[in-house]
């Protein structure tokens, strides 16, 4: 699989300035680049409760999200997320698996996760658009731990 690289505004490949200047996160193969969004502009737009990581900052197809609850259910509790970028991105949504065992129901036993947002196709109409960026999967990903916020009333109200 190709990777994506980091590529400054004057067209450097592999810079290691991830956050110096603007690096926009694009696709280089055989010439060809995929622009695709400014890892900057979400790491500007990011929820108080989360932190992006990139594992290797001269490539920024894969990062890890961690999220920190401040209220609610899981207030105090830290998931990793992986996230991987596709080539065919921003036609398909990127892969979202969560790395931290945890009981949602909107997350899998091996960490699969049940947004609509990062779905290719979606009942409800709110499934992955191309229009949709980054910032987009992480505000998502982080309404998972703040829109229930009272979890355990909503299971004892249903019996």
């Amino acid at each position: 699989m190709s990777t994506y690289k980091a590529v400054t505004s004057t067209g450097a490949k592999d810079s290691p300035a991830v956050g110096r200047g603007k690096v926009a996160l694009g696709y280089s193969k055989d010439g060809h680049q995929k622009s695709l969004d400014k890892v900057q502009e979400m790491e500007e737009n990011l929820p108080k409760t989360c932190k992006v990581d990139f594992p290797n900052h001269n490539i920024l197809n894969h990062f890890t999200l961690n999220i920190q609850p401040e209220d609610g259910f899981w207030s105090g509790g830290k998931f990793k997320f992986s996230v991987e970028v596709p080539e065919e991105y921003n036609i398909v949504p990127p892969n979202v698996t969560c790395d931290t065992r945890i009981w949602h129901p909107n997350i899998g036993e091996s960490g699969e996760v049940c947004l609509s947002l990062l779905r290719q196709n979606s009942i409800d109409s709110l499934g992955w658009a191309p229009t949709r960026k980054l910032k987009d999967v992480v505000w998502g990903l982080n309404s998972l731990f703040s829109i229930i916020s009272n979890l355990s009333a909503m299971i004892h109200s249903t019996r």
